[in-house]
């Protein structure tokens, strides 16, 4: 039987790499392996579902103890800091004194700018990925840089963060509600922090409802900007068809984007976030900022621009909605595939 240590953020908060381990760690125990979560976001209150460890020590010896035991570790981390390639490193070379070779992917559209840093990160890159069977990359960008830090090709592989999950069979009576009261509705999934524009999608709406007096938006996530939003929303008179919704399960997020006539994603700057490529897969029109890997379909506007997004917004509501092809199981089949490569090499 497969073990697997997942090592990564793990939900609440429902960001991207948190969902997407979530759901890794559901698949594989569904496949009949083995697999603990070993959650790495700041802070000590238990999650069902995942450990927690306090400091560096605690991560160390949590590693050594699955390591000893045969599991096969998958460090789900951004890759654009000094931080995330030292946790990468520390993965790699507990597991090649275990005889395991173990595995990151690395998340971040912000990675190939680092990369492209001071020549020591490149150093780092290479040093921390030694021992590693793969290192996987959620997109090509990601690749590339990761081949110009000269990484072997054959440890590379490309594999989306991303596989549409279960939604709710019935929505909670409020959310109904709002829908039959609000149209068009705009949907987002956002931190509540300054560099992920939720500002801007608040201006947004209150100049759209000029056009569109039935227009409502709801916002799913928390963040500590939440007060000055909801101020915000208040000036605007807007407190009753703007919502925040604060952090929700996976699967009524997934509901509620299904419900969308328009997805926004209005960071500042970003990386290849997981919620644009799930409203594609839904078939919603999607804005978002030109901040980042964004996949074909998506339509951009100049980040930090009221007036562009507001442009967007509006063509996106008059056309049609399209499905892509979607992205969806597959991904996790692949990903199967990699540790049983993995284990018959360790």
């Amino acid at each position: 039987m497969m073990k697997i240590l997942l090592i990564g953020d793990y939900p609440p908060p429902y960001g991207g790499i948190s969902v997407h381990v979530q759901q890794l760690a559901h698949f594989l125990r569904k496949s009949g392996a083995a697999c603990d979560v070993l959650d790495i976001e700041p802070g000590r209150t238990p999650k069902e579902g995942a450990l927690r460890v306090a400091g560096y020590a605690g991560f160390l010896r949590t590693l050594i103890r699955f390591s000893s035991k045969g599991y096969i570790s998958h460090i789900h981390t951004n890759g654009h800091n000094v931080k995330s390639w030292l946790a990468i490193a520390v993965t790699a070379w507990v597991g090649l004194l275990f005889g395991r070779r173990n595995i990151v992917t690395v998340h971040s559209g912000l990675m190939p700018d680092y990369a492209k840093g001071r020549r020591g990160r490149k150093f780092l890159i290479r040093f921390a990925s030694a021992p590693l069977e793969k290192i996987i990359a959620v997109n090509r960008e990601i690749e590339r840089a990761l081949l110009e830090s000269r990484i072997d090709p054959a440890r590379i592989c490309v594999l989306p963060a991303f596989a549409l999950g279960e939604r709710l069979q019935a929505l909670p009576e409020a959310i109904d509600d709002y829908r039959r009261r609000f149209s068009p509705l705009i949907v987002s999934a956002v931190y509540l922090e300054k560099e992920y524009g939720t500002d801007l999608l608040i201006e947004a709406c209150l100049a759209l409802r000029k056009r569109y007096p039935r227009l409502g938006c709801l916002i799913m996530g928390s963040g500590g900007e939440e007060g000055a939003i909801r101020s915000q929303i208040a000036q605007g008179q807007g407190e009753e068809f703007i919502r925040l919704l604060g952090n929700v399960p996976h699967a009524l997020c997934l509901s509620i984007m299904a419900l969308s006539d328009v997805f926004v994603r209005p960071t500042l700057f970003d990386g290849d976030a997981i919620s644009v490529r799930e409203a594609l897969a839904l078939g919603i029109p999607t804005v978002a900022s030109d901040a980042g890997f964004r996949p074909e379909g998506t339509r951009l506007f100049k980040p930090g621009s009221v007036a562009d997004l507001i442009s967007q917004i509006d063509r996106a509501l008059q056309g049609e909605r399209l499905a892509l092809p979607g992205e969806d199981q597959n991904n996790l089949v692949a990903l199967r595939d990699v540790y049983e490569g993995s284990a018959r090499v360790s």
